[in-house]
């Protein structure tokens, strides 16, 4: 081979090897970055698991306080309702 030959082979050569070991570092790279979210989803799922919990506690006891509120109304309405019945019965015997 001539010298330009060369020169033009170890260049592609170079361009090559350095090409290989750029994706080589993206891949570890990627892999390190990869690792890191899925350790720091581990670390903070149980923390988000947690506060689901939380706000499915909380939604439990709304719905409880709403049922209560709801057989407090419920029982104003049963109250009135025999209210009105008495005063009707009153009415229909005078």
């Amino acid at each position: 081979m001539n010298k330009i030959q060369e020169n033009k082979y170890r260049t592609i050569e170079k361009i090559g090897i350095e090409s290989i070991t750029r994706r080589v570092n993206e891949r570890k790279r990627g892999s390190l970055i990869g690792f890191m979210e899925s350790k720091s989803n581990t670390k903070y799922s149980k923390q988000v698991n947690d506060l689901m919990n939380e706000i499915e506690e909380i939604d439990k006891k709304k719905k409880l306080q709403i049922i209560e509120n709801l057989n407090q109304i419920n029982g104003l309405i049963q109250d009135e309702i025999i209210e009105f019945s008495k005063e009707k019965l009153l009415l229909k015997n005078d």
